[in-house]
C-alpha cells in the first residue's frame, strides 16, 4: 500500500484486515516524512494565452527549478523561482509553446522532484 497524500512530520499507521465477522489490526508503527510538502495547485494560461501560471503551496521557502517538457522529452522551458510560503504563482511564458500534452517538473534545492502534466 501506498500513502499517496502523506502528512509531513511523525506519521502513525497500522492495518485493518476484515476476515470473514471479525476485524484484525497490525501493529502501529511510526514513519517521518520530512518532505518539502510542496503542492502544484493548479496550471492554467492567463487570459492573454502568452503564460502559463502554476500555483504552488509548500509549507517550506524553497528555491525550485521549474521545466516544461514536451510529450517525447525535449526541454521547451526552464526557469529557477524561489517559492514562498504559504503559496506562490509563477509565470512562465509560453508563446513559443506548440499545442499539445506537457510536462512541468519542478527539482527543489533538496532534490525532490513534483510532476504533473497539462495540456
Amino acid at each position: 500500500m501506498i500513502d499517496k497524500n502523506p502528512l509531513t512530520g511523525k506519521i502513525f499507521y497500522r492495518i485493518k484486515v476484515t476476515y470473514f465477522d471479525h476485524l484484525l489490526y497490525s501493529n502501529t508503527i511510526s514513519v517521518s516524512n520530512k518532505s518539502s510538502a510542496l503542492k502544484i495547485i493548479k496550471i492554467y494560461k492567463d487570459n492573454s494565452s502568452e503564460n502559463l501560471i502554476i500555483a504552488i503551496n509548500t509549507e517550506n521557502e524553497e528555491n525550485a527549478l521549474i521545466t516544461i517538457y514536451s510529450i517525447m522529452g525535449v526541454r521547451l522551458q526552464q526557469k529557477k523561482e524561489h517559492i514562498c510560503t504559504p503559496s506562490t504563482s509563477i509565470l512562465l511564458p509560453i508563446n513559443n509553446l506548440t499545442a499539445g500534452q506537457c510536462f512541468l517538473k519542478i527539482i527543489t534545492d533538496d532534490n525532490k522532484i513534483f510532476n504533473k502534466n497539462f495540456y
